[in-house]
């Protein structure tokens, strides 16, 4: 089960990735100027930044396929 702090995101990643057919560096400028929180934002760690980078939603996308398979 997804965590719900993380499903509006991970959706809205699936979303522009498949139906929009945006790539990462363009999800996550995206990302970045909607204000939309990131990973490390989220869990609250010390050296949090506020800029997704483009290894974020990769990342994303690589574990959710794989976990699909």
């Amino acid at each position: 089960m997804p965590n719900p702090i993380h499903a509006p995101t991970m959706k809205m990643i699936f979303d522009l990735y498949l139906n929009k057919n945006w790539d990462c560096q363009k999800i996550e400028n995206y990302l970045t100027e909607q204000g939309v929180l990131t990973p490390r934002q989220v869990l609250g760690v010390k050296n949090e930044g506020s800029i997704w980078h483009e290894s974020a939603a990769g990342i994303i996308l690589k574990k959710r396929i794989i976990r699909a398979i």
